[in-house]
């Protein structure tokens, strides 16, 4: 019988990229039955955007290449864990690994082994996959809820046989807390794209790339930074992922270019002209920021687009190890420092062009999703025996 997985998702899309296009169809392509449990909002499935989807994807449980999809109506509750919809549905499943990828599906999924043990004697498997510093102790979160968030990490982490994390820092911080529990670290980097453009190239033009929805702070950044820059060079931006968000003023909009989000095999054709991919993080106010290696980071490194990102402890390691971009050496630019960086590669074309040959090499060596994938089968073996991921001593 094939090894049944059930991947259990609170907030997040089933369209999710790292759910869906990279996990789920490697399970799948290694013979595992992969069922995603995700949740609606109004009735209604939702995009990776937060968009509704009106006209697709209707039913309560339906098959989207090869992958089982139910689906429940989402709440915030999580406590009681026993009549969260999340855990009703999951444990029907009696799936032989479930993989939550949120601290809130995480602790359901802790409920569901239990209970599979207690009242079945199933020894079902528990996977956390954790993308988030989740409570984030540099957050501006009220203190008792980041009480409340670290109990229930510390409680689910009892039962937990595995987890994933997406930095080395995120994995020693996982160890400081049970140092005992097997964690890997799985980059959230794309497939290879096949097709790139080297930067550095001579224009006249200097264009700067945005991916995801830009916050209220991302948003006012770029229309700084634009308005900044354009003093010396002719500047331009791409949002990719911003969707129809309106917040560019009209004498900027001739200049920044607005797109929805786009598959992978879209990216080259859009990163093409763009000479770097701006990255505005605040360590300061944030744990997860300083830990963080974001998937737009690795985006941009697969088409060979050097970085120019804030001083944030990962990135800044990751840069400085393989020379793929600029760190400006603050938590908290401003938009004059990210202008200098712009600067720096738009006159130095011979260094721009390094960088991008760097960045575009070391994700065929050794950061491609194929390297990760053999990461997470690596994972999804050791749990598939009887044997314990890890010795208790």
């Amino acid at each position: 019988m094939r090894t049944k997985v059930c991947f259990l998702l609170n907030s997040l899309s089933f369209l999710d990229e790292r759910v869906f296009e990279k996990e789920g169809k490697s399970l799948v392509k290694q013979g595992y039955e992969v069922t995603i449990i995700a949740p609606k909002i109004k009735g209604a499935l939702f995009d990776v955007n937060g968009s509704p989807f009106s006209n697709r994807f209707q039913k309560e449980v339906f098959i989207h290449q090869n992958i089982t999809i139910k689906t429940y109506e989402y709440t915030h509750k999580v406590d009681p864990a026993a009549a969260h919809p999340l855990y009703l549905t999951g444990l029907k499943e009696r799936a032989d690994i479930y993989h939550a990828h949120e601290l809130q599906s995480f602790h359901i999924g802790k409920e569901i082994k239990r209970t599979l043990r207690t009242g079945e004697n199933k020894m079902t498997k528990l996977l956390y996959d954790s993308r988030w510093v989740d409570p984030d102790p540099y957050s501006d979160t009220p203190k008792e809820s980041i009480r409340q968030r670290d109990m229930m990490l510390l409680e689910s982490l009892k039962e937990v046989d595995y987890i994933i994390s997406t930095s080395e820092s995120m994995k020693a911080w996982y160890l400081s807390k049970y140092p005992r529990i097997p964690v890997e670290v799985i980059y959230d980097s794309p497939p290879l794209v096949s097709s790139y453009h080297l930067k550095g190239r001579e224009s006249k033009t200097f264009t700067a790339a945005f991916t995801g929805a830009p916050s209220k702070e991302n948003r006012e950044m770029i229309v700084s930074c634009m308005r900044k820059g354009r003093e010396d060079i002719d500047l331009r931006f791409k949002v990719i992922g911003g969707g129809s968000q309106v917040f560019v003023p009209d004498q900027l909009s001739p200049y920044i270019t607005m797109t929805d989000l786009l598959p992978y095999d879209s990216l080259p054709k859009t990163l093409a002209d763009v000479d770097t991919g701006f990255i505005n993080m605040d360590s300061s106010r944030s744990l997860h920021d300083s830990f963080a290696l974001p998937s737009s980071f690795f985006t941009y490194l697969n088409n060979a687009v050097p970085v120019v990102v804030s001083k944030c402890h990962e990135m800044e390691h990751f840069i400085r190890t393989y020379h793929c971009g600029i760190v400006i050496n603050k938590q908290k630019p401003k938009p004059e420092d990210y202008v200098d960086g712009f600067l720096y590669l738009y006159r130095h074309k011979n260094k721009a062009r390094e960088m991008s040959w760097n960045a575009r090499k070391v994700m065929e060596d050794h950061f491609n999703w194929s390297y990760m994938e053999k990461r997470l089968l690596k994972v999804y073996n050791s749990m598939r025996g009887d044997k314990p991921g890890y010795l208790m001593t």
